[in-house]
Formats: C-alpha cells, structure tokens, sequence
C-alpha cells in the first residue's frame, strides 16, 4: 500500500506457498501485507524456530530457496511483459497465469 492510500496485488499465494519467510530468516520487517480472498489456515513462525525447523530438516531451506526462484521468474516475467509487450498481451497473460494459479482451467477456451 502507497503512503496515499492506493493498493497494488503483488502475487497470489495459495497453499502450500508461503510469504515472509526471508524476512524473518533476514530479519527485516516483511515489505508488504497479506490478506487471505478465502478461509485460510495461516501458520506464523518465529525466527528462533524457523532456524530449529531448518536444522532439523535441511531440505526446508532447500524449498524455500527453490520457491523464491520460482517467484523471481514470475516477477522477472511480469516485468518483462509490462515493458514491452501489449495492453492486450498484457492482460491476456495475467489471466492464464490467474487461471494456472487458482486452478481454473476454463478460461483457456476463451483466450
């Protein structure tokens, strides 16, 4: 959210995904906030444990790091597209991508 108010959509995250994650192995305040479009099971964990959940299950950093490439991409896309691509290109690409995200398919018939 802008000073003034105005709210942009970053990412959708659906489960398992997770968000704050590297803020809280960096410790840095986490850049934006969450707001769940559905009932939503939200598990908070705390520096300390995190880093005990990790030692114990090294694999778990491992995902977190693979998931944050994941979401590089897609923003590394989207820049992408906003810089060079069409109004309509534009806009046809967040669909599929909203569609591939939240799991409907039907859209695809339409585009």
């Amino acid at each position: 959210m802008s000073v003034d108010g105005r709210e942009i959509i970053i990412e959708l995250i659906s489960p398992p995904d997770f968000f704050g994650g590297f803020a809280v192995l960096k410790e840095f305040p986490y850049p934006a906030n969450a707001v769940a479009i559905e009932d939503s099971n939200v598990i908070k964990i705390s520096r300390h444990n995190l880093l005990k959940v990790i030692d114990r299950f090294p694999n778990v950093m491992y995902d977190m790091t693979a998931n944050l490439g994941d979401r590089i991409r897609e923003f590394h896309d989207t820049l992408k597209n906003i810089a060079l691509e069409r109004v309509e290109s534009r806009i046809a690409a967040l669909l599929l991508k909203l569609a591939d995200k939240t799991g409907e398919k039907r859209i695809r018939q339409y585009l």
